[in-house]
């Protein structure tokens, strides 16, 4: 029984490895796609005619400007998207977690009220459901125990 529990909490674990991973592989491969895309492909066309469209620059004036500022400093944007994909991976990370948090405490809520239904998380939560469910259980046969000490209290 002891390790049927532990597994369930390894495999709640593993969940939360596989999507910080996946997350990680996307990341990456986000990162990968928008280099090969801007510095290898059609990019570098389009920002040539954007600066000749507002700038009004000419062929020449708008590849050197992009030659010289955009693949000149390939490594800071390189960079930039790596830092600014990192910090969209962890905001989602985070909310995803904390999402998890806020059921715990939603069974927690229903724990405190005084009703008879029993607590319901998320399927992956289901070591942590029970738990919940146990103490709901232990809480209310205690609360009986009470009500009828007192009973036989007064009645003494």
């Amino acid at each position: 029984m002891k390790t049927d529990r532990k597994d369930e909490y390894l495999a709640f674990q593993s969940k939360l490895i596989r999507r910080a991973c996946v997350n990680a592989v996307t990341s990456a491969a986000v990162v990968v796609g928008l280099y090969l895309f801007v510095w290898k492909q059609q990019m570098g066309d389009w920002i040539v005619c954007l600066l000749e469209t507002f700038f009004k620059m000419k062929h020449e004036d708008a590849f050197y400007y992009y030659s010289d500022h955009f693949r000149g400093n390939k490594e800071i944007f390189f960079a930039a998207a790596v830092l600014l994909i990192f910090t969209v991976l962890l905001v989602r990370i985070f909310r995803w977690v904390t999402g998890y948090f806020s059921e715990v405490n939603q069974g927690i809520e229903a724990l405190l009220a005084d009703d008879e239904e029993q607590i319901q998380l998320s399927p992956e939560m289901l070591p942590f459901e029970r738990k919940l469910n146990t103490v709901k259980r232990t809480l209310a046969e205690r609360k009986a125990e009470t009500a009828l000490a007192e009973q036989r209290k007064d009645e003494l």
